[in-house]
């Protein structure tokens, strides 16, 4: 079922403790699809119903508690966050509740708005993080996979992320999932924003997919192509942005395409190919090989010619070269020829020729 947004499910048999919640909670209205139910059976059908992400329960209620109340629910929902509040401090029914209902969160009354929303959020993300990137209409899955061939990019060591301009994730390829979930450079926020490990390097990725979706001219730092930084330390993403053509008019205004395909590259996964193996593959030079080496890493114009020891000018005729030579016309298109090329996935079939000097 496609839903705009999350749906947060109340439980409790006090009518004045759910006004409350409901009154605490108001302003998240517009992120949250906000449920209340008084009668445990009754949630239990809404439950069903909706869809629902996150359930919070009270534990002692009339005719079935809470334990009972979400263990039924995890029959039909057990990707679902469950959060457990009740009048009791005692030890033995937080194990119970944690242990034998697998709850996600217990909480004591009365819970501040604060950190239940923290709860709640927290909840939210291991859920995206357990079923990968959000659900989309059937017919926006079939487009897309027309457009990138979901089969065979999941046989790509790379990593892909299908987002819209809002950077918000609408699929992954297999790889891209697992790059999501440990949260080291890049995540899926609660909200499924794709975000980066800081404010500035978000902002630096979403600068790339907002440029890439527009299809904006390229300028002359490379803006398809970006490195990111990871808390882990490990050597940075190479990511490269590639807007996917909408499919038709009232789709791509429904859906607020065109979408972006963003190729990342994990040097300590998949080593990026060195200026050599470019060099024998596409038969460029040392000098022009060494350009692309650079742009593929992420690197802009001016620092791809720092580090490759020759002037912006140098670098920007060795490009050109390299465009006539590769049959592209864009650095974006030439970092995706590289970076998808197969014998550079596989790191098989170099052709043994020396490199042209």
């Amino acid at each position: 079922m496609h839903k705009d947004k999350p749906v947060i499910l109340f439980v409790d048999d006090e009518a004045a403790v759910l006004s409350s919640l409901s009154r605490q909670l108001r302003h998240q209205r517009d992120r949250w699809c906000l449920e209340f139910e008084s009668s445990p059976k009754t949630a239990l059908q809404k439950a069903r119903d909706l869809d629902v992400d996150v359930v919070i329960s009270d534990m002692q209620m009339p005719g079935m508690n809470g334990l009972e109340l979400i263990a039924a629910m995890r029959r039909f929902s057990p990707e679902a966050a469950y959060i457990m509040l009740t009048g009791s401090s005692d030890l033995s029914t937080a194990v119970g509740a944690i242990n034998d209902a697998s709850v996600f969160r217990f909480y004591t009354k009365p819970c501040p708005a604060e950190l239940l929303k923290e709860g709640i959020e927290a909840g939210l993300a291991a859920r995206v993080a357990a079923q990968g990137p959000a659900e989309i209409r059937e017919s926006d899955l079939s487009d897309i996979n027309n457009n990138l061939g979901m089969a065979a990019l999941d046989h790509l060591s790379l990593s892909v992320i299908v987002v819209d301009p809002a950077a918000r994730v609408l699929l992954t390829n297999k790889s891209g999932g697992a790059l999501l979930s440990r949260n080291d450079g890049l995540s899926m926020s609660a909200g499924e924003i794709c975000r980066a490990s800081t404010t500035s390097e978000s902002e630096k990725l979403h600068q790339l997919i907002q440029t890439a979706a527009g299809d904006a001219e390229e300028n002359e730092q490379g803006s398809f192509v970006v490195s990111l930084q990871r808390p882990s330390q490990k050597r940075a993403y190479s990511v490269l942005a590639i807007p996917i053509a909408a499919p038709g008019p009232e789709q791509a205004q429904e859906s607020g395409r065109p979408l972006v395909a963003l190729y990342i590259s994990d040097p300590e996964n998949q080593p990026l190919p060195s200026a050599e193996a470019i060099s024998r593959l596409f038969g460029l030079t040392r000098a022009e090989a060494r350009i692309v080496h650079e742009l593929v890493k992420g690197a802009s114009m001016d620092e791809a010619a720092e580090n490759a020891g020759v002037t912006v000018s140098t670098a920007r005729t060795y490009l050109k070269q390299v465009f006539s030579k590769t049959d592209t016309k864009r650095q974006a298109e030439l970092v995706k020829l590289v970076l998808t090329y197969p014998r550079l996935s596989t790191g098989a079939g170099l052709p043994p020729e020396p490199i042209v000097r």
